[in-house]
């Protein structure tokens, strides 16, 4: 059990160059597969400018096959292809994936190789991983609207048939990374029908499709956050008043949270 769980955070170790355990670890894998094989949850974050780290993080990934949870705090995105390719090897139960930006990144950047993961690509990966449990997206950062300018829900199956109930098993959905469309929301409902806890983050032109997700999982949700990006908060309350009351259950649901906000719409 002494390898069961497995955390590396390589931000720290770049300020300490002396610092050389995430290469030992790595080394120990390598000449020792029995170790890899001991490990069942990993959890690795990376700083965003670096390259190196991330090729490892790959590495890692490839030598440890019985892993069922796995996190990955930031990645550069020139070894985006290898850490899915690893990844896509694996039967998971639990997924995070969460941005982490310094505080003093700058502004936002305009280039879309920049964008660690569009919603779009985070959704895709329910697809390879059917018995999720738990799938997490978050962010350290504050969330921009301007992400969606980058997403192409192209790369998402276009027949809903494909979906309805694939990830059956899921009842954790956090979706507090990036801003969801009204077919994101679509899809998830779909996707994952049984889902208990929910934290999910959309403009407020998505309200109506948010509706039509809160029906499909009435029977089954306990827990509700929501974060909704919209300038006109007065509009806004009324709609998701609306929505709420839609459902008899709603109107008592014991445990909301609701956050409004107007950043970049």
């Amino acid at each position: 059990r002494l390898f069961s769980r497995v955390g590396l955070d390589t931000r720290r170790s770049r300020k300490n160059p002396s610092d050389r355990s995430y290469d030992l670890l790595l080394t120990t894998f390598k000449n020792k597969p029995a170790f890899a094989s001991f490990v069942r949850e990993l959890s690795m974050a990376v700083s965003f400018e670096s390259r190196e780290d991330s090729f490892r993080h790959a590495q890692i990934l490839r030598l440890c096959p019985k892993i069922r949870s796995v996190r990955i705090g930031g990645s550069h995105n020139k070894f985006l292809d290898d850490i899915n390719t690893a990844l896509a090897q694996k039967s998971l139960v639990e997924l995070t994936f969460e941005r982490l930006t310094p505080p003093d990144d700058g502004p936002w950047p305009t280039n879309r190789k920049m964008v660690f993961r569009t919603t779009s690509e985070i959704i895709r990966y329910l697809f390879d991983f059917p018995h999720l449990q738990r799938f997490s997206y978050l962010t350290n950062t504050a969330l921009d609207t301007r992400d969606c300018e980058y997403d192409d829900e192209s790369i998402l199956p276009s027949s809903l048939p494909v979906a309805i109930g694939l990830c059956a098993a899921l009842h954790t959905i956090e979706m507090l990374g990036s801003v969801l469309k009204p077919n994101h929301l679509q899809l998830l409902s779909e996707i994952a029908p049984n889902v208990k806890y929910a934290s999910l983050a959309l403009k407020g032109s998505s309200i109506d499709a948010f509706g039509e997700c809160l029906c499909r999982w009435s029977s089954s949700l306990m827990r509700l956050s929501l974060m909704v990006l919209e300038p006109d908060i007065g509009r806004l309350v009324e709609r998701i008043a609306v929505v709420l009351g839609d459902d008899d259950r709603l109107r008592s649901f014991p445990h909301l949270e609701l956050w409004l906000g107007s950043r970049y719409i």
